[in-house]
């Protein structure tokens, strides 16, 4: 991208990792394309071409396992709120318990589409999740609208997705860089001075004591590079990175490590330059020190 206007921005998550989703849909269209089986037990309606309304005060349902899930993972429930009322007068909240511990207690905020967020722990094949959504004041059609529809419901069911939790830890932002470029192949960032990559809390699993980071970076220049592994607890562990040449082909340098911080600890990185950043080019007038290539941080069990 030779834009002299790019402008450092922030990137947000589903820029940098998407990590593959199984899912199961809710609605008769999407049956043919269902990753997960998943068995209603009570209070969800029958299907119909998007989804399925929730069914009283309660509903639930159970997801059948069919591979593991060694640090457990997130549940997604894909959701519409079933009647849009004023939503900030709207009583109705959600409360969703995965195999009756993790829990999360959700509001509707928006008319259309929500998604809500569940932890679940370790699983293996042949196992179960078990899904419980307990809806606080549901509502009838007929007492809202003009309908003849006396259902109860309180949302509708769009979706379910697992995410796996030893899979790459997300990256949530991006700040101090410049817009995101790729080749379809790899994917970097030129910046100025300094980067801060914020990570998506990690599910807590204990079993990830350490974090392994691998990134690709190359200096403009004679200069140091200093990476800061910032922990939540405001701790920072330091490393100093050498390096000389954009040319990844010939000059570029990698950056691999396994480093003793567990992922449910680790809020992110920085990395900053002591040198000085000059335009890369006569026709691309940004300002750039050094530039950073294919992030991946993934957790490491043992």
């Amino acid at each position: 991208m030779n834009n002299k206007n790019a402008s450092k921005s922030v990137v947000s998550k589903s820029e940098t990792y998407e990590p593959h989703r199984d899912r199961f849909s809710f609605g008769n269209l999407g049956t043919a394309h269902n990753d997960l089986k998943l068995q209603v037990i009570q209070g969800i309606y029958n299907a119909e071409e998007w989804g399925a309304w929730s069914d009283g005060r309660k509903s639930v349902f159970v997801i059948e396992v069919d591979k593991p899930y060694p640090l457990g993972g997130r549940l997604l429930i894909n959701v519409v709120p079933a009647i849009n009322t004023n939503l900030k007068n709207d009583k109705r909240t959600v409360k969703v318990a995965v195999d009756g511990n993790n829990t999360n207690i959700f509001k509707f905020s928006s008319p259309t589409k929500s998604t809500i967020e569940v932890n679940f722990e370790e699983k293996d094949p042949g196992s179960q999740i078990f899904v419980g959504i307990n809806h606080i004041k549901p509502l009838k059609f007929s007492d809202i609208t003009d309908s003849t529809d006396t259902r109860s419901v309180s949302l509708g069911l769009l979706s379910v997705e697992l995410v796996d939790g030893s899979g790459p830890i997300q990256i949530q932002s991006v700040t101090g860089a410049y817009e995101r470029e790729s080749d379809g192949v790899n994917w970097w960032h030129w910046v100025e001075q300094k980067v801060t990559f914020e990570l998506r809390p990690q599910i807590g699993s204990k079993k990830a004591t350490r974090t392994k980071l691998q990134f690709e970076y190359g200096i403009r220049g004679k200069h140091i590079l200093t990476l800061n592994m910032i922990k939540r607890d405001g701790s920072v562990k330091k490393f100093l990175l050498k390096g000389r040449g954009t040319s990844f082909a010939k000059n570029g340098a990698m950056f691999k490590k396994t480093i003793n911080i567990p992922p449910d600890e680790l809020l992110g990185f920085s990395i900053e330059t002591d040198g000085k950043a000059t335009p890369l080019s006569k026709r691309d007038t940004r300002l750039a020190a050094w530039i950073i290539r294919n992030v991946n941080i993934v957790p490491v069990i043992r």
